[in-house]
């Protein structure tokens, strides 16, 4: 499902300087797997699942995803790809403010058209359900905790029925019980054959991976049996 090749990404600073968020990562990711990706703050992790997501692109090296070479693609290629082919579920949620929770994931739909349009209401009231906000379908973000803000965001990232879902700290604003609901729904999509890569600080959720692919400094460090 994913090939990282002695992939680097650099970013501009100031004065003319360079920061290396990544340096030579090389790994391979199993299709219908579960991997954690493992760190502390600064270690790479977020940039890492950009690049898997193809929201960003590598400086060096090649990053193959669902047969495609990332690299090779235009930024309207890119998009249309995620849009079919990835659930992302970002660490601030990115929900539109104008939009319900369930215009939120209805235009998720619409955008790709994977979802028949008969069948998008019956699929947004189940993915609600599952999260269990489905009594805030109607409600704008801002009328949200953060925690069900979250669980919309889930929600929308499994709207398209991706192949791979993405997410970064998705169990970073939920309460124990509300977490383990995500975990167990992430388990039931893997158990259908999604590929699950989760940037996570949660022992719980690594301990649930399938592997734990580990960054320090911008490098992949051995990865641990267990989680840290």
């Amino acid at each position: 499902m994913i090939t990282f090749r002695n992939v680097s990404h650099r970013y501009p600073g100031g004065h003319g300087r360079t920061f290396d968020a990544l340096t030579d990562v090389t790994f391979d990711v199993a299709e219908g797997s579960s991997v954690a990706i493992w760190g502390r703050s600064g270690s790479g992790k977020s940039t890492l699942l950009n690049l898997i997501a193809g929201l960003d692109q590598a400086t060096a090296g090649s990053v193959r995803v669902a047969g495609q070479d990332l690299g090779a693609m235009s930024e309207r290629a890119l998009t249309r790809w995620r849009g079919r082919h990835v659930g992302v579920v970002f660490q601030f949620f990115q929900l539109l403010p104008t939009l319900t929770v369930r215009e939120n994931l209805l235009l998720a739909m619409e955008f790709v058209g994977v979802v028949p349009r008969p069948e998008r209401t019956g699929r947004i009231d189940e993915l609600l359900q599952r999260v269990g906000i489905e009594r805030q379908r109607d409600k704008f973000p801002a009328q949200l905790s953060g925690g069900e803000q979250q669980r919309a965001a889930v929600a929308r990232a499994l709207a398209n029925r991706p192949a791979l879902v993405v997410a970064d700290e998705p169990t970073g604003n939920l309460d124990v019980a509300s977490a383990r609901a995500v975990m167990n729904l992430f388990g039931t999509l893997r158990e259908r054959g999604v590929t699950i890569v989760t940037v996570t600080h949660d022992e719980e959720i690594a301990a649930r991976a399938d592997r734990i692919i580990a960054l320090d400094d911008g490098r992949c460090v051995a990865e641990p049996r267990s989680t840290p």
